[in-house]
């Protein structure tokens, strides 16, 4: 390992951070670095007040674990398969050793770099504002952030796999690193000796990890590069959510969960999984995962004869039994309902405990026994989420089917068809199965794992969706900003009116993309600083921070004061960001939420929010909204006014337990197959909205007769 020397950060959350001084020079001691002292972090201090944290030391806490991270993959990796028993050995990537040796030290540097730098292009107050990156301004039309990421990078590998992967801020922190930092990287890649591995492009590899885009065409260094993209950037654990998981626990006060970061990272290590291509399979014989795939029919029809757990699709042309076919919870609700796919006679059945189906069934309330009856001319689809076949039981799953579709599936099995997939695991004895590797951890991980999983769940479901941070975070920061700049361009275009007629009116929308693009962020010349500015009324703004939005927002409290508009909306929005009286809510968190909609539908839940979405004066894309007059007179009858209603589900995450996977001595599973948790079933978003009010009368608000007027709006 090269010798480098370090500089030491205290950091109150993991003790002493030793950073390298190339490191602090090139990249920490930069005005674009510096200025994420200024990003707050979360958008939970107006509800946490110790919860003061911001980008910098968060930037600096994953490159701490990100050091720790892939040691630890280095060494278990090397411990693995180094040696002379193992019959593959993906430590060594290259026939040459040393040249081995060269890239995996290539990865570290790359690696700790792309931690450092991963957030440095975040918006003001984090999330809250980066929506604003992928907005286009109509009146100056610019480039969007994915255009100018294939502009720099460009080379034909990237050019293919990039589909515009990463979060707004993610996107802009890599252009940055292309146009600010490259000359930085290169020259410290020659410093050490390490600028040519394979021909790699060094910019490319730590944008990639940074927006989380996998290489595709996976040679043996790509698949030793895609383990250090999900390290950073992964649908399952990574070292950036595991510093804010961390982080954000401890410094809130809530710390709801200890999760032990040695033992979790100490257990990283390489997993193997066989990737087949159009490969016959006459009865093979599996007891493992099928991360994802497709039996299709070879002759007659594709057979399946054994167990299966997970999701499981049987499509066109089926015939067999399928016993004891329950779910997760012991009951039979594959995707909440079978659909059956009629043919041109409408004489398809599904027979369940001896009861005929047509076309649909909905879900029961205990096991079922079905019997699927088909001919060559029927065709039924049966799409599983969440399935078992017959787990812990002695059932079966015995069909023949034209395909057989699988998504994370547990399979113990025989498979007679024309099979294209992964299968984890090395099967690469069966004809024409491709061995690769991906990362993974040990199963000495299994209970961090789970706390991991807990604590995140918890942080999402129960800070960031809490009422007063969905608030601030969700509508009161965002639309003070847009009426802050509506207000200036009124300004500044009542002035310009009386030198010029002709001239145009800016809407506030056209200037905040213009405001918040990466035409203020970056760097315009790879040989000297050339930056653009936006100059609004006595404002410029370049690579704004939370400091500059709130000087915008206390010179407007001022200037609305000084010129007696007081009765404006801004002015009511100021005063509530400066003394954090917020409206009142009808409900408070999301178990409030399901308590007042009780006897609605999930169906009629996402209706209401339709209606309200149509409802609106002035909605901002379906983030938060305005009544109509209609509705806002309905709303004073109820002893509501100035009533505005924000979306609280955008912040939603969950660890995806497909996608996370485990090492045993001899065998590979999903985490989704070891663990029998609740905590583990991931969940894409939470549907939960808030409706919040000015009170004028000290009368509370009658919430039945309010649920029946929204009752009502449904159901016109």
């Amino acid at each position: 390992m090269i010798e480098q020397r370090t500089k030491v950060f205290k950091d109150n959350v993991h003790g002493y951070i030793e950073i390298p001084l190339d490191y602090v020079e090139l990249f920490v001691d930069t005005e674009i670095f510096q200025r994420l002292r200024g990003i707050e972090q979360t958008g939970m201090r107006t509800l946490f007040p110790s919860a003061r944290h911001d980008r910098f030391i968060h930037s600096l806490g994953t490159f701490y674990l990100g050091h720790k991270a892939q040691l630890c993959f280095q060494r278990n990796v090397k411990a693995r398969y180094n040696n002379d028993t193992n019959s593959v050995n993906h430590y060594n990537v290259f026939k040459n050793e040393s040249k081995s040796i060269a890239f995996w030290e290539n990865c570290r540097v790359l690696f700790e770099i792309a931690c450092l730098l991963h957030d440095c292009g975040h918006a003001p107050f984090s999330h809250t504002l980066e929506f604003h990156y992928d907005k286009e301004s109509l009146v100056e039309p610019i480039a969007t952030l994915k255009d100018k990421l294939k502009e720099y990078i460009g080379t034909k590998g990237f050019l293919s796999d990039f589909k515009g992967q990463g979060s707004p801020h993610e996107r802009m922190s890599a252009l940055i690193v292309c146009t600010e930092f490259q000359n930085q990287i290169n020259g410290l890649l020659t410093k050490y000796g390490l600028l040519q591995i394979d021909d790699e492009n060094a910019i490319e590899f730590i944008v990639r990890m940074i927006i989380g885009c996998k290489f595709e065409n996976e040679t043996k260094p790509n698949q030793i590069r895609n383990c250090f993209i999900e390290l950073l950037n992964s649908k399952s654990i990574d070292v950036d959510s595991l510093d804010y998981i961390i982080r954000d626990s401890k410094l809130s006060g809530i710390d709801n969960m200890n999760i032990d970061v040695d033992r979790l990272l100490g257990s990283l290590t390489l997993i193997e999984e066989t990737e087949f291509v159009n490969v016959h399979f006459r009865n093979i014989e599996l007891s493992t995962n099928i991360t994802e795939g497709i039996l299709v029919k070879n002759g007659i029809q594709a057979k399946i004869n054994g167990k299966c757990r997970g999701s499981v699709e049987l499509k066109d042309r089926v015939s067999g039994t399928v016993a004891g076919m329950v779910d997760i919870d012991g009951n039979f609700r594959p995707n909440n309902k079978v659909v059956l796919k009629p043919n041109s006679n409408g004489n398809n059945v599904l027979l369940v405990n001896g009861v005929s189906y047509i076309n649909e069934i909905s879900p029961l309330e205990h096991s079922a026994n079905v019997k699927l009856y088909g001919s060559l001319q029927d065709e039924i689809s049966i799409k599983g989420e969440e399935v078992n076949f017959g787990e812990d039981t002695n059932s079966i799953i015995n069909v023949n089917s034209d395909s057989v579709f699988f998504s994370s599936v547990y399979v113990n099995a025989k498979l007679e068809g024309i099979f294209k997939g992964v299968i984890l695991g090395n099967y690469s004895h069966i004809a024409g199965g491709k061995l690769k590797c991906r990362l993974g951890f040990h199963k000495s991980s299994l209970s961090v794992i789970q706390n991991v999983i807990i604590a995140r769940n918890y942080e999402y479901q129960w800070i960031y969706s809490h009422h007063k941070v969905v608030y601030s975070a969700n509508y009161l920061i965002i639309d003070l900003f847009r009426n802050c700049i509506e207000y200036l361009l009124e300004e500044e275009h009542r002035k310009e009116l009386l030198t010029d007629d002709k001239v145009l009116k800016r809407s506030p929308d056209d200037t905040l993309a213009k405001i918040l693009s990466w035409d203020t962020m970056i760097n315009h010349s790879d040989r000297e600083q050339c930056f653009h500015f936006y100059k609004l009324g006595c404002h410029t703004f370049f690579r704004i921070s939370d400091a500059d939005v709130m000087s915008l927002f206390k010179d407007c409290y001022i200037d609305c004061i000084e010129k007696g508009r007081t009765d404006i909306l801004l002015y009511k929005l100021l005063v509530e960001y400066h003394t954090r009286k917020f409206k009142h809510s009808l409900w408070k968190s999301f178990a409030e939420f399901n308590l007042f909609f009780n006897d609605f539908t999930i169906d009629d839940r996402k209706l209401l929010f339709e209606k309200m979405i149509e409802n609106s004066g002035y909605h901002l894309f379906d983030q938060y909204g305005y009544f109509n007059e209609e509705w806002e007179r309905a709303f004073n009858s109820f002893g509501m006014y100035n009533v505005v209603w924000v979306n609280g589900d955008s912040k939603l995450k969950s660890l995806n337990p497909d996608d996370t996977f485990i090492a045993f001595k001899d065998e590979v599973m999903t985490y989704r197959t070891i663990s029998a948790s609740n905590d583990i079933r991931p969940v894409s978003r939470l549907d939960l909205f808030y409706i919040y009010y000015d009170v004028i009368s000290k009368d509370s608000v009658n919430r039945e007769l309010f649920k029946d007027y929204l009752r009502e709006k449904i159901q016109l």
